[in-house]
């Protein structure tokens, strides 16, 4: 089955309000990548869908009336499972893909309501953290983006772009570029937000290695089991993204400095969803 025929059978829903979430409904059906169908929830609830593929949940998907705190976290993992279990076919094997923050906690909130197997979760956050650094490196190097590859760990504010895995055209970026200036595009990639822009190029690469089953190297946050030494937490991570999702996840050799800092990053996660009350047990 050719790449068209496939697009031509995918539904892509979008959970969330307006602003940008519409803004990232129009691009992805601009994309051509399938049928984009947004939803915007009233009073908490969503309309029945014929099917669901990739289901993305935008940051209007935590922004309902009166919930406020952890609990919006836990209301839209309530969405995630009530849009799911109202489509009639393929809802089992659907993709979500999480473009609200955090999205470590949103993920493991939503791995528990809906009890999807882990790699069809994926958070966004760590491929902005990504896009925003290829697109500033690819500025000061005067290339387009697409010759930069870049590999993120964590996620946020605070994401380790690791240098020794920044190229341009294969090149080291360390070679082209002096290295205060290029610690300071790092920085500026790692600290800037969250962009519009570079949020929607990020679920735009993911959507679309989905749907194509590209097998695209993309930082996602991912559920690790043992990798980079941690089992059972939500991290941002460079991993193979196909159509069943998280295909596997790469182990990048990391030096002594870098390996402090995601496990500074690592102890972080596991306080914030200790303190937001994302983690629940299963039941």
């Amino acid at each position: 089955m050719g790449t068209a025929a496939v697009v031509n059978e995918v539904t892509i829903a979008v959970l969330g309000g307006r602003g940008r979430d519409a803004a990232l409904a129009r691009q992805l059906a601009a994309a051509g990548l399938g049928e984009v169908v947004p939803i915007t929830p009233a009073g908490g609830a969503v309309a029945p869908l014929a099917r669901v593929n990739v289901l993305v949940v935008g940051a209007g998907a935590a922004r309902l009336p009166g919930v406020k705190g952890a609990a919006h976290v836990h209301a839209a993992a309530e969405l995630v499972a009530a849009t799911l279990g109202r489509t009639t076919k393929h809802s089992r094997d659907c993709v979500v893909i999480v473009a609200a923050r955090p999205a470590d906690g949103f993920c493991e909130a939503i791995w528990q309501r809906t009890g999807l197997p882990p790699e069809r979760i994926l958070g966004v956050d760590g491929g902005v953290v990504a896009v925003r650094a290829r697109r500033l490196l690819a500025a000061a190097a005067e290339v387009a983006p697409a010759s930069v590859s870049a590999v993120v760990l964590g996620s946020g504010r605070g994401a380790l772009v690791l240098p020794h895995c920044l190229t341009v055209g294969g090149i080291p970026a360390s070679q082209l570029l002096p290295p205060p200036r290029l610690a300071g595009l790092l920085d500026e990639a790692a600290r800037g937000g969250q962009d519009a822009g570079d949020l929607i190029e990020a679920v735009r690469q993911v959507v679309a290695a989905v749907v194509a089953d590209r097998r695209a190297v993309l930082s996602c946050c991912c559920r690790l089991g043992g990798e980079y030494g941690m089992e059972g937490l939500w991290f941002g991570v460079p991993c193979v993204v196909g159509r069943r999702g998280v295909v596997r996840i790469l182990e990048v050799p990391l030096d002594r400095s870098e390996s402090r800092r995601v496990e500074r990053l690592a102890a972080m996660a596991r306080r914030r969803l200790a303190t937001s009350g994302s983690r629940r047990e299963a039941g």
